[in-house]
């Protein structure tokens, strides 16, 4: 995943994130920059946002 603005709609390999299957397009909300998570020795960041569907993430301003 590259960094994205809040409100900008981001497209998450399912290597990149934990629990789900298949590509996740996500509204960024907000991402913690500040707090960077070890996981398998590699550092992960918290995202908040919200799933969007594939035809929505066409219509988003930011879409992927």
């Amino acid at each position: 995943m590259t960094a994205g603005s809040a409100g900008n709609v981001v497209a998450i390999r399912e290597a990149d994130y934990q629990y789900g299957v298949g590509v996740l397009y996500l509204r960024v909300e907000r991402v913690d920059w500040a707090n960077p998570v070890r996981y398998e020795n590699e550092p992960w960041l918290w995202v908040e946002g919200v799933q969007v569907t594939a035809r929505e993430r066409r219509s988003a301003p930011g879409g992927c």
